[in-house]
């Protein structure tokens, strides 16, 4: 379904021989980073416990990924209780928690307790199952780093004068953050691990490629603010909206005007889509309806805007934080209504039961780290958009970006080379 190129078949375009793998917990982000012209994309099935691919790929499975499977690591790994990499008295989360007396504080040394206990699993109650837990716990980091260093050494990658691509989407931690909180012992412990694993596979890459025979590109997709569990603690405006509340009380409003119950189908995530041919049916101009259910819900709690799907289209939006969702805007597959909601709030979620002390605000305050390769030491306080990552490796290789980029290349990064 992707429509455009990725950063992945740019690779593919330019080094015809490179090997070139991507490996996540889901099956999005492997698609999304692997690209069409991957030798393989490789995730975890929490229903099959195990690592799975599409038939896409035609190649299967290496060996290094097939003997994972054979171990039952993944399964293994589902087992295991999480235990925090320090004591607790040396980590900075429960020992700031532990200085308060309100119910937030209760509830994270609560959690932390559960954490030290061996044995006692939270995340297998609160996600429906032991074989998730891999998806909650730091437990899936180490999973995709044991499957890097398998693949590196497995396919000799790195080992010829062609550019390899491996990417890696370390999304436990995100997912960490969705059912404990950013603030959470368990959120610090989770970074912990994330750090230990990162620097196992630098010290693995440094041993079988050679140190400075590799480039490391370290970032985020999003960052996780607040959550609402600790805005509260601190006396700021905060709370949680529900989609699914927003979207029953459109219905309702939509019915009255129209005679109509049902005008607004779903929602997914912040977007809400609107019947479009019941809404052609009844003679009224569907900017009409955009606009009036635009209206109402604004009027909602935790509402900061609502842009319609006329408005991206005439590009009324192009600014501040709505830029990016007018930049991926599809109008085949977009809805007809999106909200922004203000700092502090959240959007309920079905799967997570302790999604109130979640964030989904998407910041872009993000880390990249650049490492390796030709690059030295330094620090650049030019601002930079994640859209400019690929076109800074494109341009570090001398090749073209990808069909669809809308980045530049950074500055900072491709003048260490010069």
């Amino acid at each position: 379904r992707m429509l455009v190129g990725t950063l992945g078949d740019a690779w593919r375009g330019a080094y015809p021989k490179a090997k070139i793998y991507a490996l996540s917990l889901s099956a999005t982000p492997a698609v999304v980073l692997g690209g069409r012209g991957a030798d393989g994309a490789f995730w975890y099935s929490h229903a099959e416990r195990r690592i799975v691919t599409s038939s896409y790929y035609g190649g299967g499975f290496p060996e290094s990924i097939r003997g994972i499977n054979d171990a039952r690591r993944p399964s293994q790994m589902c087992e295991q209780a999480w235990i925090p990499a320090l004591p607790a008295e040396a980590m900075r989360a429960v020992t700031l928690t532990a200085q308060s007396q309100d119910a937030y504080a209760d509830a994270m040394r609560a959690l932390a307790q559960a954490v030290r206990q061996r044995g006692v699993m939270p995340e297998r109650d609160a996600t429906g199952g032991t074989s998730k837990r891999l998806l909650f716990t730091p437990a899936g980091n180490s999973l995709l780093k044991q499957m890097a260093i398998s693949l590196i050494g497995g396919e000799r990658m790195g080992k010829d004068s062609v550019p390899d691509l491996l990417s890696v989407y370390f999304s436990s931690i995100a997912r960490v953050n969705m059912l404990y909180g950013p603030e959470s012992p368990q959120a610090e412990d989770a970074l912990l691990r994330l750090n230990q694993d990162v620097a196992d596979l630098l010290e693995y890459l440094d041993a079988a490629v050679g140190a400075g025979e590799y480039l490391v590109v370290l970032t985020s997709a999003y960052a996780s603010d607040e959550s609402p569990g600790y805005l509260k603690h601190l006396g700021i405006p905060h709370g949680v909206f529900s989609p699914q509340q927003a979207l029953f009380l459109l219905n309702s409003y939509l019915g009255a005007l129209y005679s109509n119950g049902r005008i607004a189908l779903g929602c997914v995530g912040q977007q809400i889509y609107l019947d479009e041919l019941a809404i052609e049916k009844l003679g009224v101009p569907i900017e009409e309806v955009e606009a009036r259910a635009s209206r109402f819900l604004r009027d909602m709690a935790g509402v900061s805007r609502v842009y319609t799907s006329s408005q991206l289209l005439q590009g009324e939006v192009s600014q501040g934080r709505m830029g990016r969702a007018q930049a991926g805007f599809h109008v085949k597959r977009s809805g007809n209504l999106v909200i922004d909601l203000q700092p502090g709030w959240i959007v309920e979620s079905p799967t997570v039961p302790l999604a109130e002390n979640t964030s989904c605000s998407y910041s872009e305050r993000v880390p990249l780290v650049w490492f390796g390769w030709k690059l030295r030491a330094m620090r650049s306080p030019t601002r930079v958009r994640l859209e400019d990552v690929a076109p800074t490796l494109c341009e570090l290789l001398h090749i073209a970006p990808p069909n669809a980029s809308m980045g530049s290349p950074i500055e900072a990064v491709v003048g260490w080379t010069r």
